[in-house]
């Protein structure tokens, strides 16, 4: 059994395992009453993916019983979620217990086939930016699912842009990605509120980025759509309290995805800064930050509406 001082001097994750009222001889024992917590040793810069197995009396995992209490047969719809980040979301909230659909303007049905070995999920082609097209996906959710109990706005333009000095910008360019990253998100909430108000009930998670706070220089456009995300959060949790749904922005640091290292001029001129001014100096992956869309989902985050949760390393302090 590790020590204080041991678990203290190494890096170790801990992993609440033991539901048991009484506790678990195995365990260490934690702050939460009746709950023990078991450590592993993590290699410098991984993320924990192994799943959780219970503790060896039998009384239930943490993750496994707990979250997926909270999160089991619940109906997600997670846009752009054909790759990169939203395919993450996807995957995390399918292994928590939820049934997921994936919207892409490029065809998910691959991304869907992948999935299938998670959990329940449906893709539908889907283009933000149109009114109908999103009235579409909504419609689809309903008619496969019968309900929506999360919508995760994460459909937007970043990974293939280029660094640009704002005067230099392209007005085509400026406008399609606004009407991606702002559009987008705004019609997504009109067409889900609702099937969510009839429920009286759901969690709207807009993502956003820890760069707003930063005011990254050349991708002015990028910077000003992920402004308008958290301001049209901060209005949307006050219109739609009412009716029982939470809404928060999800602000994460440059993540390093598949879709984001395939653009080495992107991610080239910001990481090693990024990197440098965070608390964790170490790259970001899509394990870091889809947990903290599942707490946004959950009840543990029942009494929190309006927000901006950055996931960024200790990068930006608020």
């Amino acid at each position: 059994m590790a020590t204080v001082a041991t678990r203290a001097a190494a890096t170790v994750m801990h992993r609440r395992m033991c539901l048991s009222p009484s506790g678990c001889a195995e365990g260490v024992k934690s702050g939460r009453s009746g709950c023990r917590l078991l450590t592993r040793r993590l290699r410098p810069g991984q993320a924990d993916r192994t799943p959780s197995r219970g503790c060896p009396a039998g009384h239930g995992v943490w993750r496994g019983a707990e979250w997926r209490r909270e999160t089991r047969g619940q109906v997600a719809i997670i846009t752009g979620g054909a790759a990169g980040l939203g395919l993450a979301y996807a995957r995390r909230f399918l292994e928590e217990g939820a049934r997921v659909l994936i919207a892409d303007i490029v065809d998910p049905a691959a991304a869907a086939k992948e999935l299938e070995r998670s959990g329940e999920v449906h893709a539908v082609r889907t283009d933000v930016a149109s009114a109908l097209s999103v009235e579409a996906m909504v419609d689809a959710a309903v008619k496969r699912f019968g309900r929506i109990d999360v919508l995760v706005n994460n459909a937007a333009l970043f990974a293939g842009l280029a660094p640009t000095p704002f005067e230099h910008i392209e007005e085509a360019e400026w406008d399609r990605l606004m009407a991606v990253n702002v559009k987008g998100v705004w019609l997504c909430c009109r067409a889900v509120a609702p099937v969510m108000k009839e429920q009286r009930s759901g969690r709207i998670i807009n993502i956003a980025s820890a760069i707003v706070a930063k005011g990254t220089p050349l991708l002015m456009h990028y910077v000003a759509s992920k402004g308008a995300v958290i301001a049209m959060t901060r209005v949307l949790a006050r219109e739609l309290g009412e009716h029982g749904i939470a809404v928060n922005a999800l602000a994460p640091g440059l993540i390093m995805s598949d879709t984001a290292r395939a653009n080495a001029d992107l991610t080239g001129f910001q990481a090693p800064q990024v990197i440098a001014s965070r608390a964790f100096k170490r790259e970001a992956v899509a394990d870091d930050v889809v947990g903290a869309a599942v707490f946004l989902a959950s009840a543990d985050s029942a009494f929190i509406t309006g927000q901006t949760l950055i996931v960024d390393g200790g990068s930006v302090f608020l």
